[in-house]
């Protein structure tokens, strides 16, 4: 699959689900449909790739730092430390920053873990869309190690 494909598919997978965080309460443990990795290259280098303005860096930070306790409980996700990766993606006119969250633990990524999550930030809406939990986050097979 090229990459503006996958970038089209993952983006209207995202803006299927925007706007509805608290549907991550009814399926948090839900695979995701399509890539949320932004370790994978495919992700955050394809052609749909964008870099987030620092304002809607911040917009996200504040929006999920009141979010995310809400919904990490409600899915029965033990409180952790994280680390976090973002990447831009844009396809068709629309534009999400993916937040995935890695748990650290005794400062090492722990990239397949059952608290780490994926989610889509709309910076226009300043909206999530669902939560998926137990998230791989690891890089594929045969790339480097995960960014910190």
């Amino acid at each position: 699959m090229s990459a503006a494909r996958h970038a089209r598919l993952v983006i209207a997978a995202l803006l299927a689900t925007q706007g509805a965080w608290a549907g991550a309460q009814q399926n948090a443990r839900a695979p995701t449909a399509f890539s949320l990795n932004c370790n994978d290259p495919a992700v955050s280098k394809s052609d749909g790739a964008w870099h987030p303005s620092n304002e809607q860096m911040q917009a996200l930070g504040t929006k999920l730092s009141k979010v995310f306790p809400i919904v990490a409980n409600s899915a029965g996700v033990p409180k952790t430390h994280y680390g976090m990766l973002y990447c831009g993606i844009r396809a068709d006119g629309a534009s999400v920053i993916v937040a995935d969250g890695v748990r650290k633990y005794h400062g090492k990524y722990i990239c397949d873990d059952e608290a780490n999550f994926a989610v889509a930030f709309d910076p226009d809406k300043k909206s999530f869309g669902t939560f998926h939990f137990a998230a791989h986050l690891c890089p594929p097979p045969g790339e480097s190690k995960p960014a910190q």
